[in-house]
Protein backbone atom coordinates (compact mmCIF):
# COMPACT_ATOMS: atom_id res chain seq x y z
CA UNK A 1 0.00 0.00 0.00
CA UNK A 2 1.22 3.87 -0.65
CA UNK A 3 1.09 4.52 3.18
CA UNK A 4 3.26 1.39 3.90
CA UNK A 5 5.52 2.66 1.09
CA UNK A 6 6.00 6.02 2.88
CA UNK A 7 6.49 4.83 5.83
CA UNK A 8 9.39 2.29 4.30
CA UNK A 9 10.88 6.04 2.49
CA UNK A 10 10.67 7.93 6.22
CA UNK A 11 12.59 5.16 7.88
CA UNK A 12 15.56 4.99 4.90
CA UNK A 13 15.21 9.03 5.20
CA UNK A 14 15.61 8.83 8.84
CA UNK A 15 18.49 6.17 8.19
CA UNK A 16 20.69 8.51 6.05
CA UNK A 17 20.24 11.59 8.24
CA UNK A 18 21.70 9.65 11.13
CA UNK A 19 24.43 8.40 9.25
CA UNK A 20 25.85 11.22 7.52
CA UNK A 21 24.50 13.65 10.80
CA UNK A 22 27.50 11.40 12.37
CA UNK A 23 29.39 12.26 9.49
CA UNK A 24 29.12 15.60 9.85
CA UNK A 25 29.89 15.32 13.43
CA UNK A 26 33.05 13.01 13.54
CA UNK A 27 34.89 15.29 10.69
CA UNK A 28 33.33 18.81 11.61
CA UNK A 29 31.87 18.52 8.00
CA UNK A 30 29.86 21.85 7.86
CA UNK A 31 28.31 21.18 4.23
CA UNK A 32 26.85 17.29 5.56
CA UNK A 33 25.78 19.28 7.97
CA UNK A 34 23.45 21.97 6.53
CA UNK A 35 22.62 18.71 4.04
CA UNK A 36 21.58 17.03 7.33
CA UNK A 37 19.45 19.93 8.55
CA UNK A 38 17.66 20.09 5.11
CA UNK A 39 16.78 16.35 5.07
CA UNK A 40 15.15 16.54 8.11
CA UNK A 41 13.03 19.01 7.21
CA UNK A 42 11.87 16.90 4.23
CA UNK A 43 11.61 13.99 6.33
CA UNK A 44 8.94 16.30 8.85
CA UNK A 45 7.04 16.81 5.51
CA UNK A 46 7.29 12.91 4.73
CA UNK A 47 6.12 12.14 8.63
CA UNK A 48 2.45 14.86 7.91
CA UNK A 49 2.15 13.21 4.61
CA UNK A 50 1.62 9.48 5.89
CA UNK A 51 0.14 10.97 9.18
CA UNK A 52 -2.24 12.30 6.78
CA UNK A 53 -2.75 9.43 4.78
CA UNK A 54 -3.23 7.20 7.72
CA UNK A 55 -5.70 8.88 8.90
CA UNK A 56 -7.77 9.28 5.96
CA UNK A 57 -7.67 5.04 5.51
CA UNK A 58 -7.73 4.64 9.33
CA UNK A 59 -9.86 6.83 10.76
CA UNK A 60 -12.48 3.94 11.28
CA UNK A 61 -9.64 1.70 13.25
CA UNK A 62 -8.41 3.81 15.86
CA UNK A 63 -6.02 0.94 17.52
CA UNK A 64 -4.53 0.46 14.17
CA UNK A 65 -3.65 4.01 13.64
CA UNK A 66 -2.39 4.07 17.08
CA UNK A 67 0.62 1.73 16.20
CA UNK A 68 1.50 3.49 12.32
CA UNK A 69 1.21 6.99 14.14
CA UNK A 70 3.83 5.66 17.00
CA UNK A 71 5.86 4.02 14.68
CA UNK A 72 5.79 7.04 12.04
CA UNK A 73 6.70 9.67 15.15
CA UNK A 74 9.82 7.49 15.87
CA UNK A 75 11.30 7.64 13.00
CA UNK A 76 10.72 11.03 12.47
CA UNK A 77 12.54 11.79 16.16
CA UNK A 78 15.70 9.38 14.67
CA UNK A 79 15.78 12.36 11.73
CA UNK A 80 15.72 14.94 14.88
CA UNK A 81 18.42 13.53 16.44
CA UNK A 82 20.61 13.94 13.22
CA UNK A 83 19.66 17.15 12.69
CA UNK A 84 20.07 18.11 16.83
CA UNK A 85 24.04 16.17 15.64
CA UNK A 86 24.41 18.14 12.62
CA UNK A 87 23.44 21.63 14.80
CA UNK A 88 26.59 21.21 16.75
CA UNK A 89 28.40 21.28 13.10
CA UNK A 90 26.73 23.92 11.49
CA UNK A 91 26.57 26.22 14.48
CA UNK A 92 30.45 25.77 14.93
CA UNK A 93 29.69 24.26 18.60
CA UNK A 94 33.34 22.24 19.91
CA UNK A 95 33.17 18.32 19.68
CA UNK A 96 33.99 15.49 22.16
CA UNK A 97 37.53 14.68 22.02
CA UNK A 98 36.24 11.29 21.66
CA UNK A 99 35.06 12.42 18.20
CA UNK A 100 38.54 13.31 17.25
CA UNK A 101 39.08 9.32 17.47
CA UNK A 102 36.93 7.95 15.74
CA UNK A 103 38.07 10.57 12.63
CA UNK A 104 41.13 9.29 13.33
CA UNK A 105 40.24 5.40 12.93
CA UNK A 106 37.76 5.94 9.92
CA UNK A 107 38.20 5.90 6.29
CA UNK A 108 34.75 7.43 5.12
CA UNK A 109 34.58 9.35 2.15
CA UNK A 110 31.27 11.41 1.25
CA UNK A 111 31.14 12.99 -1.63
CA UNK A 112 27.50 14.97 -3.69
CA UNK A 113 28.11 14.65 -7.34
CA UNK A 114 25.92 16.56 -9.79
CA UNK A 115 24.87 14.81 -12.94
CA UNK A 116 25.61 16.77 -16.01
CA UNK A 117 23.73 16.45 -19.33
CA UNK A 118 25.18 13.77 -21.21
CA UNK A 119 24.29 11.22 -17.89
CA UNK A 120 20.27 12.62 -18.21
CA UNK A 121 18.35 9.68 -18.73
CA UNK A 122 20.74 6.97 -18.11
CA UNK A 123 19.76 4.31 -15.03
CA UNK A 124 21.83 4.44 -12.10
CA UNK A 125 23.36 1.41 -12.60
CA UNK A 126 24.67 2.62 -15.91
CA UNK A 127 27.35 4.52 -14.13
CA UNK A 128 28.99 1.22 -12.37
CA UNK A 129 29.39 2.76 -9.18
CA UNK A 130 28.89 -0.24 -7.09
CA UNK A 131 31.72 -2.05 -8.81
CA UNK A 132 33.89 0.74 -7.23
CA UNK A 133 32.80 0.54 -4.17
CA UNK A 134 30.70 3.29 -4.09
CA UNK A 135 27.21 3.17 -2.64
CA UNK A 136 24.48 5.84 -3.58
CA UNK A 137 22.94 6.61 -0.28
CA UNK A 138 20.23 9.14 -1.56
CA UNK A 139 19.71 11.20 -4.90
CA UNK A 140 18.41 14.48 -4.53
CA UNK A 141 15.87 15.57 -7.17
CA UNK A 142 15.29 19.32 -6.75
CA UNK A 143 13.83 19.66 -2.92
CA UNK A 144 13.17 15.62 -3.55
CA UNK A 145 15.18 13.20 -1.43
CA UNK A 146 15.21 9.51 -2.39
CA UNK A 147 16.74 7.03 -0.29
CA UNK A 148 18.76 4.17 -1.36
CA UNK A 149 17.73 3.85 -4.81
CA UNK A 150 17.68 1.22 -6.95
CA UNK A 151 20.05 0.67 -9.69
CA UNK A 152 16.92 1.26 -12.46
CA UNK A 153 16.49 4.92 -10.82
CA UNK A 154 16.55 7.13 -13.93
CA UNK A 155 19.20 10.28 -13.96
CA UNK A 156 18.41 13.74 -14.75
CA UNK A 157 20.63 17.17 -15.52
CA UNK A 158 21.47 18.06 -12.18
CA UNK A 159 19.81 15.28 -9.77
CA UNK A 160 22.83 15.08 -6.90
CA UNK A 161 23.94 11.67 -6.27
CA UNK A 162 24.97 11.28 -2.48
CA UNK A 163 28.11 9.06 -2.67
CA UNK A 164 29.78 6.93 0.65
CA UNK A 165 32.36 4.79 -0.12
CA UNK A 166 35.24 3.53 2.40
CA UNK A 167 39.05 4.25 1.37
CA UNK A 168 41.77 6.34 1.99
CA UNK A 169 41.94 9.44 -0.30
CA UNK A 170 40.57 11.48 -2.98
CA UNK A 171 42.12 9.74 -5.31
CA UNK A 172 39.30 7.21 -4.82
CA UNK A 173 37.04 9.71 -6.09
CA UNK A 174 38.86 11.09 -9.33
CA UNK A 175 39.14 6.98 -10.14
CA UNK A 176 35.38 6.40 -9.48
CA UNK A 177 33.94 9.80 -10.93
CA UNK A 178 36.30 10.71 -13.87
CA UNK A 179 36.21 14.46 -14.81
CA UNK A 180 35.03 13.48 -18.48
CA UNK A 181 31.53 11.99 -17.03
CA UNK A 182 30.53 13.38 -13.25
CA UNK A 183 31.64 16.99 -12.06
CA UNK A 184 32.22 16.87 -8.33
CA UNK A 185 30.03 19.40 -6.69
CA UNK A 186 32.43 18.90 -3.26
CA UNK A 187 33.67 16.25 -1.82
CA UNK A 188 33.88 15.80 1.89
CA UNK A 189 35.93 13.56 3.70
CA UNK A 190 37.83 12.61 6.41
CA UNK A 191 42.02 13.21 6.22
CA UNK A 192 43.56 9.69 4.97
CA UNK A 193 44.88 7.56 7.86
CA UNK A 194 48.73 7.19 7.36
Amino acid sequence: SEEFQRIIRLKNLADIAIDLGFHAVVYRDKNVALEVLELEEFADLERDKVIEELLVKYIKEPMEIMVFLRLVESLENIADAAAEMAAVVAMDLPVHEVLELAEEESREIVANVRIPEKLSGKTLGELGLEKLGAMVVAIKKGSQWYPLPSQETKLSRDDILILKLYSPGEDVIEKLLPKDKVRKTKTIMAAPNP
